[in-house]
């Protein structure tokens, strides 16, 4: 997920700051080196800078980042004492004027939108990032509410997928999105280095206390 800051500045004007923004890389469960992909978009986009919004799991992520660009981060629930002691759960940048704080978003109660916003006091920042799984954009206040690009591409293809099924017909669907994707299914799976951990219907997945944990923020 890439970025820019300020939002209005962004496009192809070459003096806005370039941010990176990833997420829940989970390292080294999904390997020890950075999915091929997300390396790839970063160099291409030529990053100024990127900014791990939590989940890294290991710290053997920040080398990998840092070999990019100049690499920040905040600590997620499933990171461990060392990431959350080095980096903290959330913090406020400044870039280009613009007051950003970077917070994970997970807790129980209330919705990711009020716990990220109830992270830090008000009128203390200008947007709030938080890991993305296709939350649509919020301004209300003195605080916007930022998704990451490209993330409301996605919800729109997901509502599409609904509609389309709604109609009858079948969709094999691979989604990051695993709240929507499993709101949407008839039938779902967990699926981790090529081997089905967990399979069922939607919303028992969606129940499934392994799956909140580890997808869901629960």
């Amino acid at each position: 997920m890439l970025g820019g800051v300020p939002a209005a500045a962004c496009g192809h004007n070459n003096s806005v700051t370039r941010i990176g923004v990833v997420s829940d890389t989970h390292l080294p469960r999904f390997g020890r080196e950075l999915p091929s992909a997300l390396e790839r978009g970063l160099r291409r986009a030529r990053v100024d800078r990127i900014l791990h919004l939590g989940d890294m799991t290991d710290l053997l992520a920040v080398p990998l980042f840092e070999a990019i660009a100049p690499f920040d981060a905040v600590a997620g629930n499933n990171d461990g004492a060392e990431i959350r002691a080095r980096f903290g759960r959330s913090k406020i940048l400044t870039v280009e004027g613009v007051r950003v704080g970077m917070v994970h978003g997970d807790g129980k109660g209330r919705s990711t939108k009020d716990r990220a916003l109830a992270a830090f006091a008000p009128g203390d920042v200008d947007v709030v990032w938080v890991y993305g799984y296709g939350f649509p954009p919020w301004r209300g206040g003195p605080l916007r509410w930022a998704d990451a690009v490209g993330l409301r591409a996605i919800v729109d293809d997901l509502l599409r997928f609904e509609r389309i099924h709604g109609e009858g017909v079948t969709i094999l669907l691979v989604e990051q999105n695993a709240l929507r994707a499993l709101e949407i299914a008839d039938r779902a799976y967990v699926v981790e280095t090529g081997r089905i951990l967990l399979s069922g219907t939607g919303a028992a997945l969606r129940r499934n206390p392994d799956v909140q944990k580890a997808y869901l923020g629960g």
